[in-house]
């Protein structure tokens, strides 16, 4: 996970506990692209919040909260830096894992991408732009590859 700074007092102590428990969840995901869909369906679309049942037990939710704010964040800046040739591979070996027949999959994917929250709340405008953009390319192209 990411080692975004915490606060040096007891709060900081309780992040770095959280980020260790969940630490394993989020790295045994293999690739970038689905650690950043699974982090993103952790928020709450109404309330921007990210819950973890998990972590809930032992944290209180706004440690949770910031723990997977700052993963969210740190898994979507890692996406933006992979080229799109990467982007291509990881997307693709992510719909591979998650769909039966890529092709309707890709389709369907393709139209409900904008509702996700993928993009982190925090994030510039110029990087939901460049987000955006990629996916677009990177949908487009493995779409006519499948036609």
């Amino acid at each position: 996970m990411s080692d975004e700074e915490t606060p040096n007092d007891g709060a900081g102590a309780e992040v770095s506990k959280c980020r260790a428990l969940l630490q394993p969840v989020v790295s045994a995901i293999p690739t970038v692209f689905g650690k950043l869909a699974y982090l993103a369906a952790l928020r709450d679309p109404q309330s921007g919040v990210y819950g973890h049942q998990t972590a809930g037990e032992t944290f209180a939710p706004q440690i949770i909260n910031e723990v997977l704010r700052q993963e969210h964040v740190y898994r979507f800046e890692s996406w933006l830096l992979l080229d799109l040739e990467d982007q291509m591979c990881d997307l693709a070996a992510y719909l591979l894992a998650h769909v039966a027949n890529c092709a309707s999959a890709l389709q369907r994917f393709r139209q409900q991408c904008q509702h996700i929250a993928l993009v982190p709340a925090t994030a510039l405008e110029p990087q939901r732009q460049l987000f955006w953009s990629d996916l677009e390319i990177l949908l487009s192209t493995m779409c006519d590859e499948r036609n």
